[in-house]
């Protein structure tokens, strides 16, 4: 039941990012989305790492305990979709999203991890690199924080990062290609940090 109620309470936060990212693991963007070069890249590198069939394969693994947990997140999001409108973007693309299966649930999380892998380590080396240029950041609590990624930094390569940033600002470059914060759930520390380990 919490499973199920957790997944009723995301699909309610995040209705439309659960379909596109659905979408993009099943290599299906441009079939429902306008098409762009964007969604046609991600389409074939769905396709090309096979996601659907990592999905069924990582189902097909599972105990009947695991098994049940995902079919209630599944439950959980299908209960939302049947009883909610369409959210105005679907809506104007005229897109219907089918009922959710637990293979849906395998398949993004495989797709994400993976396909999404390069975009998140760009964002947090930003990141790091803009904290690292401000002043009055305590460098001995980043490096604690992102252990052992952070161990070679020292003031003359802290020195090197505000020069370069200073000769051309961020804001007056082309942005276009560089990632953006749209992670939001993605973020790299010590794994000495969390109650986990991990």
């Amino acid at each position: 039941k919490q499973w199920y109620q957790r997944r009723v309470r995301g699909a309610h936060d995040r209705y439309v990012q659960l379909c596109l990212i659905r979408l993009a693991a099943q290599g299906k963007m441009t079939k429902h989305l306008p098409f762009s070069d964007v969604f046609f890249k991600t389409d074939v590198k769905s396709n090309f790492m096979n996601v659907q069939e990592k999905g069924k394969e990582i189902v097909s693994q599972f105990d009947s305990e695991k098994l049940q947990s995902y079919q209630n997140l599944v439950d959980g999001i299908n209960t939302y979709l049947d009883s909610q409108p369409r959210p105005i973007e679907f809506v104007l693309l005229n897109y219907y999203p089918e009922p959710w299966v637990v293979t849906d649930i395998a398949a993004n999380s495989f797709f994400l991890a993976y396909a999404g892998l390069n975009d998140v380590s760009l964002t947090t080396e930003k990141m790091l690199v803009e904290m690292l240029t401000e002043t009055n950041v305590d460098v001995e609590m980043l490096k604690t924080t992102f252990s052992p990624h952070l161990n070679g930094i020292n003031d003359e390569l802290i020195n090197t990062y505000k020069s370069l940033k200073n000769i051309r600002p961020l804001g007056d470059q082309d942005t276009s290609d560089l990632p953006k914060m749209t992670n939001s759930n993605n973020w790299v520390v010590s794994g000495t940090l969390s109650e986990s380990g991990l």
